[in-house]
């Protein structure tokens, strides 16, 4: 019987220390990012030391949109809005290539393009896509 309260014990014990660390590591990712504006494009930094960021809104009516690989002196790695943030929170932040975009060009610097990054975008015709990428569900799902 005492061994068997002294392994509750320690079963308790660690289950509160895993609390009591991981707790404070788990925040909301939003709440953090910070958004930044150059030109038509809104963005946030993914990585500060590797100087790389996301777009994540396009305020154009232009009916070509290019994705430039660089901005501001950051890498464009990533097209989308941080994981975790819901969709329609996302789409406040701007953007109103949906209604006119027809062709989109991205650069081979971009890795990776988030989950309904495209969604309203119902006019787009034609792509260019000159890299290897990693598409999120839903990417043009109203094309």
């Amino acid at each position: 019987m005492l061994k068997k309260i002294s392994i509750y014990k320690r079963i308790l014990m660690l289950l509160v220390l895993c609390t009591v660390f991981l707790l404070p590591v788990t925040r909301c990712h939003a709440e953090e990012m910070q958004y930044y504006t150059s030109g038509m494009y809104t963005y946030y930094v993914i990585n500060e030391p590797e100087k790389e960021i996301s777009i994540c809104a396009i305020s154009s009516t232009a009916k070509k949109i290019v994705i430039p690989s660089e901005l501001d002196g950051y890498q464009v790695s990533r097209i989308g809005y941080p994981e975790g943030d819901h969709y329609e929170e996302a789409k406040k932040l701007g953007g109103d290539i949906a209604q006119c975009m027809e062709e989109l060009v991205i650069s081979d610097t971009v890795k990776r393009v988030q989950a309904l990054s495209f969604y309203e975008c119902k006019k787009i015709i034609q792509g260019n896509i000159a890299g290897r990428y990693y598409f999120g569900i839903c990417v043009f799902f109203r094309v």
